[in-house]
């Protein structure tokens, strides 16, 4: 997943006419798949796992470890 995901924001980036983009993972992501992504990603989407308020949790928490102090990842 981070091979696919690392070559797509590779190729956005080297591509003249995308100036601007955010990628998001949308294979409704568990607790984890943050942390495995890294800065690959601009965020996730959670599907089931945002039905769930410990998993959701679990990633939020993540989500907060993985986010500079001023609330934006770089």
């Amino acid at each position: 997943m981070a091979v696919v995901l690392g070559a797509l924001r590779e190729m956005l980036t080297a591509e003249a006419r995308v100036h601007r983009f955010r990628l998001l993972y949308g294979g409704s992501a568990k607790p984890g798949t943050l942390t495995e992504l890294g800065t690959i990603v601009d965020g996730l989407f959670l599907g089931r796992f945002a039905h769930d308020p410990a998993a959701l949790a679990r990633i939020v928490d993540e989500a907060a470890a993985c986010t500079p102090r001023g609330g934006r990842r770089s």
